[in-house]
């Protein structure tokens, strides 16, 4: 990339000075000025000539119908997004289960698996670990909470 810039910036600099050391009425200045601006535009476009027909054709095809280009892309930001969902929802578990049942916050550890179908991100197993005080809890309980607000299984462990 930076030999192209230097190149580029060669051209563009022996093109000024091409034009300013041409005579003011000389006959072919018209003619030598569009041959030095094609001879600048030749070296702009010089990384073209690498682009091969197969190549256009690739890219073309992996343009789906719906417009959206078919790449990993997509499918790392799905992922990521599940696992930060994720993460908010173990968060936001916790602070329910705690303040519901009188439980210590630091006491539970909760576990959400999820995943992403067609964009929508959907919880698919839930795991509650009780620890400290929060042994002495119902564990039936807890599964019902967690099940009625997820709406996916639920197992606790201590």
């Amino acid at each position: 990339m930076k030999e192209y810039l230097f190149s580029v910036l060669g051209a563009s600099l022996a093109t000024v000075a091409v034009i300013h050391l041409l005579p003011d009425g000389a006959k072919s200045t018209k003619q030598l000025k569009l041959l030095v601006s094609l001879a600048l535009l030749c070296t702009v476009a010089a990384p073209l000539s690498g682009l091969t027909v197969d190549g256009v054709s690739d890219f073309f095809s992996s343009i789906t119908e719906s417009g959206r280009v078919d790449t990993d892309a997509e499918e790392k930001y799905y992922s990521a997004l599940t696992e930060l969902s994720s993460a908010e929802l173990e968060s936001l578990l916790r602070t329910r289960i705690s303040s519901e049942l009188s439980l210590n916050a630091h006491d539970l550890t909760v576990t959400v698996e999820a995943e992403e179908r067609d964009g929508v991100f959907y919880p698919t197993r839930v795991a509650v670990g009780l620890s400290g005080a929060a042994i002495f809890a119902d564990p039936y309980e807890i599964e019902e909470l967690v099940e009625s607000l997820v709406g996916c299984d639920c197992d606790t462990y201590y």
